[in-house]
């Protein structure tokens, strides 16, 4: 008899680990579209149908034997997950708000978006796409993870024409990418593809050596990260994860801005109050002020 036949959120999570692979829950999510709940862990693991390790500081989640064989039983003849039918056509500001977040990166902030393209997925259209299995929204700082479903609905869509009604640049979008997906499928490729092949081109590129930038290209860069990176409205952030965010400039150069900033009173500069909880990168992120370390920086 079926345990969570009436629990579609189980069952698509379940599906998502019956490959038997040990995952996070945000890799949970970005196949499900479904957030692991501390109440849907608590049903697998009191049967002894999951075990939960961590990995840092992350929990991960892996089916144990029993957990596999209840799974197998659970998904045979469970509903498949709805397919993008061609009749079932996102809106323009839906495909519009969806193409934005193709990205080699597994998540996108929404300050990202709207800053390099100009689009505000604004709430309800956050809620259409996730309803609809498209993408998984992860509160504070905002930011998108696409599904599975996400990604084959945003290949569907590029590789039809555009409506009459179409926007002219969504348009233009359609047209190239129906022929760059046509050219990428005789190679046996598709979307995710070409954005992986992106990520490692970039990723190499990176890594080879941190390039030298503009000062004032890189203060407008520490001033936006603020709004990517912060948690919650006028809190601070670690530099720990500022150097992270900026790794293509050089340390020298970063500190010279930082310092720069916090001179002209644009960004403020604190100690870590409790320095129980620095850790050895946090120590060495610090950024040095006349004998005093700096550990956050918030702006304004």
């Amino acid at each position: 008899m079926s345990k969570f036949r009436n629990s579609p959120a189980l069952i698509d999570i379940l599906r998502a680990l019956s490959g038997g692979e040990t995952l996070s829950a945000n890799e949970i999510r970005a196949r499900s579209g479904r957030s692991f709940s501390s109440a849907q862990q608590k049903k697998l693991t009191e049967p002894g149908y999951l075990v939960v390790g961590k990995a840092g500081r992350a929990s991960t989640f892996t089916l144990t034997a029993d957990g596999m064989d209840m799974a197998s039983d659970e998904l045979d003849g469970a509903e498949q997950p709805s397919r993008h039918a061609p009749d079932q056509r996102l809106g323009a500001e839906e495909r519009k708000a969806l193409f934005a977040l193709l990205s080699p990166s597994l998540q996108v902030s929404y300050a990202e978006v709207k800053r390099t393209l100009g689009i505000a997925i604004g709430e309800g259209l956050r809620h259409t796409l996730a309803d609809k299995g498209l993408v998984v929204v992860v509160e504070g700082p905002l930011r998108f993870e696409l599904t599975e479903k996400g990604w084959a609905v945003a290949e569907a869509e590029l590789s039809r024409p555009a409506e009459a009604d179409d926007p002219p640049l969504l348009k233009l979008l359609h047209h190239h990418f129906c022929l760059l997906l046509a050219g990428l499928r005789t190679r046996g490729l598709g979307l995710t593809d070409m954005y992986a092949e992106s990520y490692v081109d970039m990723s190499t590129k990176q890594a080879a050596a941190p390039r030298k930038v503009a000062a004032e290209t890189v203060g407008a860069r520490i001033i936006d990260a603020y709004d990517e990176l912060v948690y919650e409205p006028g809190g601070w952030v670690s530099l720990t994860r500022l150097r992270e965010h900026m790794s293509d400039v050089e340390r020298e150069e970063l500190d010279e801005v930082l310092s720069a900033l916090f001179r002209d009173g644009r960004i403020k500069l604190i100690a870590e109050v409790n320095q129980k909880t620095l850790t050895h990168r946090d120590r060495e992120a610090a950024l040095h002020i006349v004998g005093d370390e700096k550990h956050l920086y918030a702006v304004g």
